[in-house]
């Protein structure tokens, strides 16, 4: 018994907070906390109790009858004096020592209600939910609880009766609020149920409904002014029953406050509204209860929503400027997630848009810095903020000085969000959602800024935060998040003075430059927080396996060595908007239009074949690598020439590479990292994708042949209809068994195809023209499969394209320049040997 009390002491921390979060308040102080003194420490975390229930609490308050003048039941609740350092402290002694002299007694719905709510703000600093069962909601009590705990998101109330300005004080002093659970004791009914219309009135003034609005979900009361023709058989109906009611209950008139409801002013049940997307645990409450809330009002439109049939013309660019109002109507949990670009990046921010709500996230914005792409989102149904820029729609170019001025927009939006009293989660518009991110942000609710970094190796092999101390790349500030204290406050302010005074200052050198002047000690043995800054700034770096960048997700594909599931990945590590576009594709991880699937002309595809010894033996080193990529790309130049003969669009083939190619000089691969050789390495690793989707001058370079990415096929938005339609093509010796063709070649009884090596343009002409029809036609290889173009023009443009494609390896240590080009006509040069260039006037693509 002994050993499994420890097996059980010993489980991971955040794993029982889990299993406990699921137990009651009284399960937890009576039940958990007893057991050892590691589950009673993990009682006391602060994560535990941002949901207070003090309506549970009934069997150990203390009654006596205040007659018809006030309450039927005046409630006292036992509560410490002075209070202690956490809720569990409190709430475990008033149930353990209820009679102690250190504690006195408070009236619930009495003169001594502000105490109460006074303690349990100062011990409950991070309560965001709070169910309470009062007699009457006065102003003293609906004042109090808006001072001393402002950061409420979910109020749920029993009552007796309400008044209307106590009411108004909760919905203007309650900023956060999402959720408002109102019910009326049955006591209340059954006292007077001809009382109704005054119980009644304060949800029929318009001030109210108007501010109930407001809030996120779906609110009956916004509706309430427009069906009073309504609402006046449904009051007698009501008054009706509770007459009868009162018969039968009569002497259970002068129950306890403390019971449950019989009656609900609002109709729409909880149990329709969508879950929380964060980690903020919420008690849904009694099922008679039923939210008002901020997500599916008139004021906010669910995205996706497109404008009215019929309107021409969109609101002025006054309403979509940037405020605490608009923001707060997309506000979830105190958290809004922002990205921002101009026009040119269209195509990322609807693909970042869809990935989150595709996760049930709604609670985002996104920034225009050009009319442009305003107006295109507003009719997109995007929720959208004008930054008052008037910046160019073109893609601009990475590292280029109008990019810079673009991306000090980013301190910009900080300073001016953090502010409002939101957390803030900023990303680029080239990052892509996986997962929540948000239950796992909510872990560490002590870091000031949780940032993302351009680490290569992990500091960490779990789902952690990574060591700040450690990273020995830049800190990305393409995807950080920032809650409003003093010191991120005060760390904004003094980036964008920094970045203002040096206008050739990279934003993302700046913060590093700002925030590492100070890095250390840890704040604490456990979260991995450490101090930065001024010292006082808790910092948290985002685990690179999970949180990846271009190279962590793309290439070395770290969460799933690790056995991790990723949360985002983000385009890093690639200048060229249009290598990342592919690179998304190649991970399926971008939406294109069905169109993009099924094309004219159709597809065309070939299975790749490589030898064991090029692909795994001997040593990984510049020629190894050299000479696997080399006998790839001159069976894709065949594929692409076919594809160019018969107009259709090339699925290229997944390349493998035995080095790795960045920024820098390395050595055979990057010690410490999670690289495993030979490797499936992204297209724009060999190939310029920026020139393959550029129109080149045909004059020069031939006609343009359209490719796709190698993952085509599996993507879930392929068409069956076209994965239907297939054809499969042998390559045979010409003249053996089975191998003759002729302009009636068919398909074989086994669905295949045979077609002769070294075919000439006119062989394929002849042949295919019969199957023109066929979405997909799929060779066996692409070795020998054709003869060339016998158009010696025609040749050189489409050789002068395919030199054009080819890209670039690095980086050899101690050399400059550093790169070695790839040379899709290696074979035709039998001194051909991967050098860089030696001199500066080399530097080149190979003629």
């Amino acid at each position: 018994m002994q050993s499994s009390d420890r097996s059980l002491a010993d489980m991971q921390s955040d794993m029982l907070l889990e299993m406990f979060a699921s137990f009651t308040m009284i399960e937890i102080i009576m039940s958990i906390s007893a057991v050892c003194k590691c589950w009673k420490s993990l009682s006391s975390e602060l994560t535990m109790w941002k949901t207070l229930d003090l309506t549970m609490f009934r069997d150990y308050f203390r009654s006596q009858h205040l007659g018809r003048a006030g309450c039927t039941k005046s409630c006292r609740l036992l509560v410490p004096v002075p209070p202690s350092e956490t809720p569990f402290s409190s709430i475990f002694t008033v149930i353990n020592r209820p009679r102690s002299k250190d504690y006195r007694q408070l009236l619930n719905c009495g003169e001594h209600s502000a105490s109460i709510f006074q303690i349990i703000g100062q011990n409950c600093k991070i309560l965001t939910v709070l169910r309470l069962r009062v007699c009457d909601l006065v102003n003293q009590i609906s004042s109090t609880i808006t001072n001393c705990l402002p950061g409420l998101k979910v109020f749920v109330l029993r009552c007796d009766a309400i008044e209307k300005d106590a009411l108004k004080n909760l919905l203007d002093g309650l900023a956060n609020l999402d959720e408002l659970y109102i019910s009326i004791s049955a006591t209340a009914l059954a006292t007077d149920p001809f009382g109704l219309s005054e119980i009644l009135a304060p949800f029929q003034d318009e001030s109210i409904v108007q501010k109930a609005s407001m809030l996120r979900r779906n609110n009956p009361l916004k509706n309430m002014a427009d069906c009073k023709a309504i609402f006046l058989p449904i009051y007698a109906i009501v008054v009706i029953g509770a007459s009868l009611y009162c018969l039968f209950i009569f002497s259970d008139v002068y129950r306890s406050c403390s019971s449950s409801s019989s009656f609900s002013l609002l109709s729409s049940s909880p149990g329709q509204s969508q879950a929380s997307n964060s980690s903020h645990r919420t008690n849904s409450g009694n099922p008679s209860l039923a939210p008002i809330s901020r997500m599916e009002n008139k004021l906010v439109k669910p995205i996706w929503a497109v404008p009215p049939a019929g309107s021409q013309k969109m609101p002025p660019r006054k309403a979509f400027k940037l405020s605490k109002k608009l923001v707060q109507q997309r506000v979830k949990d105190n958290i809004i997630i922002v990205t921002f670009g101009n026009y040119a990046f269209m195509d990322f921010i609807l693909n970042w848009v869809k990935h989150l709500t595709e996760l049930s996230i709604e609670n985002l914005l996104v920034g225009a810095m050009d009319t442009k792409l305003l107006e295109a989102l507003y009719w997109k149904g995007v929720p959208v903020f004008d930054m008052g820029r008037q910046t160019s729609t073109i893609d601009v170019g990475w590292g280029s000085p109008d990019f810079q001025k673009m991306q000090r927009e980013k301190a910009i939006l900080i300073d001016a969000f953090l502010p409002f009293g939101f957390e803030l989660l900023l990303c680029d518009s080239d990052t892509v959602w996986l997962k929540n991110p948000l239950p796992y942000l909510a872990r560490f609710p002590d870091a000031d800024i949780l940032t993302s970094t351009d680490q290569l190796i992990p500091t960490v092999v779990d789902d952690s935060l990574d060591f700040c101390e450690q990273i020995q790349f830049a800190y990305n500030v393409g995807l950080f998040h920032w809650r409003p204290s003093n010191s991120s406050k005060k760390f904004a302010k003094e980036w964008i003075k920094l970045l203002l005074a040096d206008e050739g200052l990279w934003d993302q050198q700046g913060f590093n430059d700002i925030i590492r002047r100070q890095l250390g000690p840890s704040v604490d043995q456990d979260s991995k927080l450490t101090y930065a800054y001024d010292g006082e700034l808790k910092l948290g770096c985002l685990p690179v396996s999970i949180f990846g960048g271009g190279h962590t997700f793309f290439v070395q594909k770290m969460y799933q060595h690790l056995g991790l599931d990723p949360y985002a990945a983000h385009a890093t590590f690639q200048t060229s908007t249009e290598a990342k576009r592919h690179r998304f594709r190649e991970a399926n991880l971008l939406f294109d239009p069905p169109s993009y699937y099924d094309v004219p002309g159709g597809f065309l595809t070939f299975k790749p074949s490589i030898p064991k010894n090029l692909l795994l033996d001997g040593e990984h080193n510049i020629q190894s690598h050299f000479s696997l990529v080399n006998y790839q790309i001159k069976q894709i130049r065949t594929a692409f020439a076919v594809a160019s003969l018969l107009n259709r669009t090339l699925v290229m083939p997944r390349l493998w590479c035995r080095m790795d190619s960045v920024f820098f000089a390395h050595p055979r691969d990057l010690t410490g990292s999670i690289m495993r050789q030979p490797f499936i390495c992204p297209l724009d690793y060999v190939f310029q994708v920026n020139i393959m989707v550029k129109e080149l001058p045909e004059n020069k370079f031939g006609p343009s042949i359209r490719f796709r990415e190698h993952s085509l096929f599996d993507n879930p938005s392929m068409p069956q209809k076209v994965k239907d339609s297939w054809l499969d093509v042998d390559l045979c010796q010409e003249w053996s068994q089975g191998c003759q063709v002729s302009s009636n070649t068919t398909r074989s009884q086994t669905g295949v195809l045979k077609f002769p090596k070294n075919s000439s343009e006119q062989t394929y002409t002849a042949v295919f023209s019969s199957f023109k029809t066929v979405k997909v036609i799929q060779f066996s290889s692409m070795r020998d499969a054709f003869a060339g173009f016998a158009d010696k023009l025609k040749e050189e443009k489409f050789r002068n394209r395919m030199k054009a494609y080819m890209g670039r390896w690095c980086c050899v240590e101690d050399h400059d320049p550093p790169h070695i080009y790839y040379d899709i006509y290696w074979d035709e040069k039998p001194d051909w040997k991967p050098e860089p260039p030696q001199t500066p006037e080399d530097d080149h693509p190979p003629s």
